[in-house]
């Protein structure tokens, strides 16, 4: 046993356990369990077991089945260890030499959850059960073609599943776990996270597929939808019966998934308007560059009642002043994150004002004068010049991070032209807390100095994380001075 977890008060609760694979087959890793203290034979406050299978390395081949015996003797062993567990993940070594090690830990799965009919597929099988070892809740693994087991431990356990993570390269045999093996609908009626993904890179992002209609609603309490492959159905079934409980939709939008989600509206506008929290990721199907106007009209409604919207894409997003449905819809969100929308720091503004609400924030940056700033005491820095220098800097901070710690005098030092927008815009927002800007690829410093401008703009944000920096206090007064003696001024000439 490699590795123990306490993560409890006295009990250990969470079990890691490296298994040889020859030791199994052979016999001497039960008689290595059988020499533990008597106090440590039986753990009965574990919960959590993670079994990893580790290969070996004898290169000759095996046939499991001669080895039956000694494989069920280990899975008894270890339930007798671990008489409590309801969630079990069994792995294989991530430096496998054998091919039938992914049938091994798929036969120990098996064993382990009482399926010698099912084997589980996958060099990586992970299941949580509501008690120990039945009624299944949790399954992730592999769904290989359509004559995987995958498909039939899905139907079995479809009353009892909370969650269910697909990985598969065949999105076409999906469908199948919406019947039994005789063709009847099933329901999967506890069913609240469904996640469909790619189990390799093989998956073309430009690919185009044939898939099956599903005429009933086989997922009606489903509150999240992570659609990182394609969207394995002909229809919009995923969305059907439940309205009042699909709360996030996460997808990744290849030509594909753009086409049945948003051109074929499988997520209907109806449907659409009732999410709290969308995600995508765009792969990019043209070669122009993408507008801020167009993306926010394909994926967002004016009606939309969303509180949580992000937009990933690998190409810039440009921005443009006249979007009036983010007017519209801005006054409920309080997460708005699309990482290469480029803004200058006016934009930045413009956009918060239509986000009233807004607690999280993230945008790309666009280098200007007022972001580079006039003073070249660091010209050249390009964002990482004495990083490697700072003692007192923890390598596992990001490198910006280190930037911002290492170099706040000159990023302060360099914002004078920020005085008409504090004069103009404070307070920007009292509930913005958290900013995320992009880095330029060749500075950090613009997107460094458009983060202390939104902090100069937006207390709560600027309290909480530049509250104890000295410079950056120095600035806030020396602003906040200035606009105080702007405002009595105007007074005095009204």
């Amino acid at each position: 046993m490699n590795a123990v977890r306490n993560e409890g008060i006295g009990i250990v609760k969470n079990f890691t356990v490296g298994c040889p694979r020859d030791m199994i087959l052979d016999g001497t890793y039960i008689v290595q369990l059988g020499g533990l203290p008597d106090a440590c034979k039986v753990l009965p406050g574990v919960n959590t077991l993670d079994l990893s299978i580790l290969s070996s390395k004898n290169m000759s081949d095996i046939d499991l089945d001669e080895f039956e015996d000694s494989i069920s003797a280990f899975c008894s062993a270890i339930r007798a260890m671990f008489p409590n567990v309801s969630k079990l993940a069994v792995t294989g070594s991530t430096h496998r030499v054998q091919p039938k090690d992914d049938r091994l830990v798929s036969m120990i799965t098996s064993q382990l959850m009482n399926q010698e009919s099912s084997p589980i597929p996958a060099e990586s099988s992970v299941v949580k059960f509501s008690q120990p070892y039945s009624n299944l809740q949790q399954l992730h693994g592999n769904l290989e073609s359509k004559d995987s087991p995958f498909i039939e431990l899905a139907r079995r356990h479809a009353p009892t599943l909370t969650a269910l993570t697909i990985r598969t390269d065949t999105p076409e045999v999906t469908y199948q776990i919406c019947y039994s093996s005789t063709g009847d609908e099933l329901v999967y009626s506890q069913l609240r996270s469904l996640a469909l993904c790619p189990s390799s890179p093989r998956l073309h992002p430009d690919a185009e597929y044939t898939f099956r209609k599903v005429s009933h609603a086989p997922f009606p309490a489903l509150c999240a939808f992570d659609s990182t492959g394609p969207y394995p159905f002909a229809d919009g079934v995923v969305f059907r019966g439940n309205k009042s409980t699909l709360g996030k939709l996460t997808a990744v939008l290849t030509k594909h998934n753009w086409t049945a989600l948003l051109a074929n509206s499988m997520l209907t506008k109806d449907r659409a308007m009732s999410l709290d929290v969308a995600e995508y990721t765009y792969l990019g199907m043209h070669d122009n560059q993408l507008v801020l106007r167009d993306v926010v009209q394909t994926v967002l409604h004016a009606t939309s009642t969303l509180k949580g919207f992000r937009f990933d894409a690998f190409r810039p997003i440009a921005f443009e002043p006249n979007w009036p449905l983010l007017e519209t819809i801005g006054s409920r969100m309080v997460s708005f994150r699309m990482g290469t929308l480029e803004c200058t720091p006016e934009q930045v503004i413009s956009l918060v004002k239509v986000l009233p609400c807004v607690r999280t924030l993230e945008i790309g940056c666009i280098p200007t004068p007022l972001l580079l700033g006039s003073d070249t005491r660091h010209a050249g820095c390009d964002g990482v010049c004495r990083l490697h220098v700072h003692s007192g800097v923890s390598a596992k901070l990001a490198v910006d991070v280190q930037f911002m710690s290492t170099h706040m005098d000159y990023v302060c030092s360099g914002m004078g032209a920020a005085e008409e927008l504090y004069i103009e815009h404070y307070p920007l927002s009292m509930t913005l807390m958290n900013l995320h800007v992009g880095k330029t690829s060749t500075s950090y410093v613009p997107s460094s100095r458009l983060i202390v401008l939104m902090a100069l703009l937006c207390p709560k944000f600027g309290d909480g994380d530049f509250g104890g920096q000295a410079e950056f206090g120095s600035l806030r007064r020396r602003l906040e001075e200035t606009r105080q003696a702007n405002t009595a001024q105007r007074v005095l000439h009204a």
